[in-house]
């Protein structure tokens, strides 16, 4: 048996994200007493980083002060580059016990560059980001607009891209069709087609575990949501373009006007850039605890992802048997080959098609037979998605790597 390093620079736990993703594979190692795949002690990795706010240059005369603001924000966005993206130091010889090194983050990879200079063995690289790292970083952790991002900045942050899918000897990929977010960077597209030529890619599906809830014909209800003969429609996820949240607005609007017995219910944070749609039969939770009541006691769940990767919300609401109406993008795509009635797919953006399945899946809900098509979600998460076979699958990809 090969002997596996995982290297989480960050802690695990049960959450969304590469921390979960890696939180249920070391559930899984750990309950099968599988003594070959280590993790790394992570409490002395971790690496909090923040950006402060802008001074005010006031008594500075508009021009001189418009250009140091930006000359000063420039400065401050390169010092958090450099620190977030600084090299590891110090004794990491124990790196050669091991045959494999598995990274789940570019920032960590590329870190990682000067000790693996020795390292004899095999990295794999898995990015879990529904856009390219840097995109990523730019837009959801500094929260800035990726195109007037400082260009020298945003160029570094790309090349890191580039070199970390470059310099690791396997790329690591839930499947073909996550790609598709990457590929939008020509660079990146380039390097993932070499590498798919020469074998350099693998997949292994993701497994989360089961969710153990019950259906409660009155959760609605005791928050104040009357649901007697209502269809019952539901998201949970971030409010931005990339999950997709403004079409739901535009899919919401043309189904409230045509049906008045339909209700959207909404979790996640609210934002002030896209607002929700002003409807009492449009209910925004915010961020809620009970996003797996939300999803268990609706009648169907909406994923209009703009881009994704291979989103674990979809996993989480096959696993709690919902019929859901989806995006065909990126990961999305993978769920076809299962060819069940329980997932009706729309052309991303396409607003028309998104109807057109609305009202199908609407009209087996009035004849009571939408539900069925939730239980066939449910037995394609079961036979495919659990963490035991997610594991079993993590285990044969490390045996493949040569």
């Amino acid at each position: 048996m090969k002997k596996v390093l995982i290297w989480n620079d960050y802690p695990l736990g049960p959450v969304g994200g590469p921390s979960g993703y890696l939180y249920n594979l070391k559930s899984y190692i750990k309950e099968n007493n599988i003594e070959n795949i280590d993790f790394l002690n992570n409490e002395d990795f971790i690496k909090k980083v923040e950006v402060k706010k802008e001074k005010n240059f006031e008594a500075i005369r508009k021009i001189i002060r418009e250009f140091k603001k930006q000359l000063f924000k420039t400065k401050k966005l390169e010092k958090r580059i450099n620190k977030f993206y600084k090299f590891y130091e110090g004794d990491y010889s124990f790196i050669n016990n091991y045959d494999i090194i598995h990274f789940h983050d570019v920032r960590s990879f590329y870190r990682a560059k000067n000790i693996l200079k020795d390292f004899k063995g095999v990295t794999l690289l898995s990015s879990h980001c529904p856009k390219t790292p840097a995109q990523e970083e730019i837009e959801d952790n500094i929260k800035m607009d990726y195109k007037t991002f400082p260009k020298k900045l945003r160029e570094r942050l790309e090349k890191i891209d580039q070199d970390s899918f470059k310099n690791a000897d396997y790329l690591v990929f839930p499947c073909k069709e996550a790609q598709e977010p990457y590929e939008e960077d020509k660079n990146i597209k380039e390097i993932l087609e070499e590498k798919y030529r020469n074998n350099k890619i693998l997949y292994v599906p993701t497994g989360i575990p089961i969710k153990n809830i019950e259906k409660d014909e009155k959760f609605f209800s005791n928050k104040g949501i009357d649901i007697k003969e209502k269809f019952i429609v539901s998201y949970i996820g971030r409010h931005n373009k990339v999950k997709g949240y403004d079409f739901l607005k535009e899919l919401g609007k043309k189904v409230l006007e045509k049906y008045s017995d339909v209700i959207f219910v909404i979790g996640g944070e609210i934002s002030e850039e896209l607002p929700p749609i002003e409807n009492r039969n449009w209910v925004e939770f915010g961020w809620t605890k009970e996003g797996y009541n939300i999803i268990k006691n609706s009648d169907m769940f909406v994923l209009p992802n703009e881009k994704t990767y291979f989103d674990l919300i979809l996993l989480e609401v096959l696993s709690m048997g919902t019929p859901v109406l989806l995006s065909e993008t990126g990961g999305n795509k993978y769920f076809k080959r299962y060819n069940e009635n329980g997932l009706f797919y729309f052309e991303k953006y396409n607003l028309e098609e998104a109807l057109k399945e609305f009202d199908e899946a609407y009209n087996l809900w009035k004849d009571r037979k939408l539900s069925l098509d939730g239980d066939k979600n449910y037995k394609i998460f079961k036979k495919n998605f659990t963490v035991d076979t997610f594991g079993e699958n993590y285990i044969r990809l490390y045996n493949e790597v040569k």
